[in-house]
């Protein structure tokens, strides 16, 4: 599983590319997000994965929360 390898100390360094937040393993630390090609916000995952930093990556609003190690994500007004 691939939260448990993110856990791990000794295991190799992942990385996971997607547009749906959902998919973020448990375990992971950090965030890239991208737009046009350009960084919009990188860091720490749990102080870089905001609504804000979520919007101007997407171009819309959008509110994201954190519920049982998982990330979620929808369209904000």
């Amino acid at each position: 599983r691939m939260g448990a390898l993110a856990r791990d100390p000794a295991a190799p360094t992942q990385i996971v590319v997607t547009h749906h937040v959902e998919e973020i393993p448990d375990g992971f630390t950090h965030l890239l997000l991208m737009r046009g090609g350009a960084t919009v916000a990188s860091g720490a995952l749990a102080s870089t994965m905001t609504g804000a930093n979520l919007s101007a990556a997407f171009g819309m609003p959008i509110d994201v929360h954190r519920d049982g190690g998982r990330w979620f994500a929808r369209r904000g007004s």
